[in-house]
């Protein structure tokens, strides 16, 4: 894929001109902190199912009997595979059963919003602003955790694998660098410029910003200090796109990320994050039924394709020597509804599962309190009065933990990144 366009379009296009990519300021902001973590953040946008990714084990318990009794032949799960907590997750999911028992990938069961609410926009707004009520904060949680970093206006901190910078990573003060397509990234189709495709990333955002090689205004500067910058990051080139959002070449991206971050020995790169649509399966979700060895569900396919791009990954950071710096959170912005639909589906939820990734994970499977088996728990009350899942641990209670274990940051750096937030001290920790 190449980017057609010009200057001004560029910088709507990646970010450049909101982010300003202040370098000066990159150099400085990496010199006050030594911490060398990198966040991947993927979000599933449209609400993936939790049930389908965590469920009771089969055979008669109570919380299976209770689990058969939400979902018809269209989207129960009958040869999960048994992970720890009497649960089973989806066979899709297999390529992740290494590092799980590595200790390198944990499953949290039950992971919502502060607050219940099933309109996919509006809820994802209050997760990513780290809202404490049913209004969304001005900025992103991880765009407030740059600036607890002193991260805020360089531009490689916070990178968006996207059309435009999510509010994740929304700051106040500035913006990061969104590239939708890496592999094709600043390549020119224009007749004023040469088609610059055998040219790496850093020659290429030079000929855009500096065509005659001398600079007249602040934006050819800020785009000089910038192509100077990437020459420490040519990795960038190879990473393929995203189209559509979908997970198609997610594999490829990944792997290419590792080396990205392995390349990054100054540590300039802080949070990286990926979207990826098609999760709203209001019908024919699908099961765990496979024909000719394929899955033929839509959930199915498209937890397959997450699950062996994150194998992939964790395979290329171990290979590149880089995986002690990686963390993954992989989140949704709510779950499904806990009984079938009429139409092979699911409807708008509540509770879902989320995946961490990193090194010194504690457990498999973090299921406190998902799918009792005693079938007369409030929990089963609250899941059929509202046909969801209830909430049993935040979103923000996993921000928190990585935003503390991983990148240093103390009580009053935390209060800063989610204001109104309260830890449940009670919540299993992530981390050994």
């Amino acid at each position: 894929m190449y980017i057609e366009t010009n200057r001004r379009a560029f910088l709507r296009a990646t970010g450049l001109g909101i982010a300003g990519l202040s370098l000066g300021g990159l150099s400085r902001a990496v010199a006050q902190t030594a911490n060398d973590q990198v966040l991947l953040t993927v979000f599933l946008r449209g609400a993936s199912d939790g049930m389908s990714w965590l469920h009771p084990r089969p055979g008669t318990s109570a919380a299976r009997v209770k689990y058969e009794s939400y979902r018809g032949a269209g989207t129960r799960i009958l040869n999960g595979i048994n992970v720890p907590s009497n649960m089973a997750m989806h066979p899709a999911l297999a390529a992740l059963r290494p590092a799980m028992r590595a200790g390198e990938a944990t499953l949290v069961a039950g992971v919502a919003g502060a607050v219940e609410n099933r309109s996919h926009f509006q809820q994802q707004d209050l997760v990513e602003s780290g809202s404490s009520n049913g209004t969304p904060r001005r900025d992103g949680v991880l765009g407030r955790a740059l600036g607890e970093l002193s991260l805020v206006g360089a531009g490689l901190a916070g990178l968006s694998l996207n059309t435009q910078s999510p509010f994740l990573l929304r700051s106040t003060t500035s913006g990061g660098l969104t590239a939708p397509d890496l592999r094709g990234f600043g390549r020119l189709n224009n007749g004023t410029y040469v088609n610059a495709a055998a040219l790496d990333l850093q020659e290429r955002v030079r000929r855009l910003y500096v065509p005659n090689d001398t600079c007249t205004t602040g934006t050819c500067e800020a785009g000089r200090q910038a192509t100077d910058a990437l020459a420490t990051y040519g990795a960038i080139s190879a990473s393929a796109g995203l189209p559509g959002g979908k997970a198609a070449n997610l594999g490829e991206t990944l792997t290419d990320l590792a080396k990205l971050i392995a390349a990054d020995t100054s540590g300039a790169f802080k949070f990286i994050n990926v979207d990826i649509g098609g999760w709203d399966t209001h019908l024919n979700q699908g099961s765990d039924a496979q024909t000719n060895g394929a899955f033929t569900g839509t959930l199915a396919k498209n937890l397959e394709g997450l699950a062996n791009a994150l194998a992939a990954f964790n395979t290329e950071a171990h290979a590149q020597g880089c995986w002690n710096r990686v963390n993954v959170l992989v989140i949704t912005e709510f779950g499904r509804t806990t009984r079938e639909n009429g139409t092979a589906g699911t409807d708008h939820g509540y509770g879902s599962v989320a995946l961490v990734m990193g090194s010194g994970l504690r457990a498999q499977v973090s299921a406190q309190g998902y799918f009792p088996n005693d079938a007369g728990a409030a929990y089963y009350a609250e899941a059929e009065a509202g046909n969801a899942l209830p909430r049993l641990v935040e979103h923000r209670q996993l921000m928190d933990e990585i935003l503390r274990q991983r990148f240093g940051l103390d009580n009053t750096a935390m209060g800063a990144v989610l204001p109104g937030f309260t830890r449940d001290t009670g919540y299993p920790s992530l981390y050994v």
